[in-house]
């Protein structure tokens, strides 16, 4: 893989790109607009992976035209139709509207709902299903570079593991104020996102929904 940065004619890399989205979407919110609902800072998964490249592409001295978007996976907890019915059906109209795109797809997992009165629901399992389907990409043989978008330090031995995978070059991805994911005997290349391309990955539909 040592032709893979070269400036020179190749081939398109095919990219893969994880994201754990409620760890993404929550440290964002935390960081860019605490101030605001958490609501208001719904990134959209395709925007929010157009600007990663084209903001990688800048901090390697790359041509983002060289680098195609494959496939896009998404992992999120779904919060009950019983619970919580608005933003049940507000998750999957996001899922509907994102997976126009037929490289996007998104993969739910129902949110753990507290016993004690207060405590909001728990994604459980996310982080076992995003890491699996990591591994598989990276082992697949239909990616030159995968990319996983999380702080989540869970995450460290699937993107320790898929490192190890010949013929592929994996990465990650988080925002500039919060601490990267590191690994043993692995230098692994991260892109720092910033607070403007936190504004540029915004998802602006309303999918505000009339529950009868």
């Amino acid at each position: 893989m040592g032709c893979f940065f070269s400036g020179g004619s190749l081939e398109k890399v095919r990219v893969g790109i994880v994201i754990d989205y409620q760890n993404i979407h929550l440290t964002a919110h935390h960081l860019f607009a605490s101030e605001s609902p958490k609501s208001a800072s719904i990134l959209h998964p395709l925007k929010l992976s157009k600007t990663l490249l084209a903001r990688r592409a800048i901090l390697v001295n790359q041509e983002i035209a060289k680098f195609e978007l494959s496939e896009l996976r998404v992992f999120r907890g779904l919060p009950s139709n019983k619970r919580d019915p608005i933003n049940y059906a507000k998750n999957l109209a996001q899922k509907s509207e994102w997976t126009k795109d037929l490289r996007v797809k998104v993969d739910y997992l129902p949110l753990k709902y507290r016993v004690k009165e207060g405590l909001p629901p728990q994604e459980k399992g996310i982080d076992v299903l995003t890491a699996l389907n990591f591994v598989n990409m990276a082992q697949s043989g239909n990616f030159e570079l995968i990319i996983l978008l999380t702080h989540d330090t869970d995450l460290a031995p699937a993107l320790q593991m898929a490192s190890s995978t010949a013929g592929i070059k994996v990465e990650s991805a988080g925002w500039s104020s919060l601490n990267r994911i590191r690994l043993r005997d692995v230098k692994l290349f991260h892109t720092f996102l910033t607070q403007q391309n936190f504004d540029d990955s915004l998802d602006l539909k309303n999918y505000a929904t009339k529950i009868k």
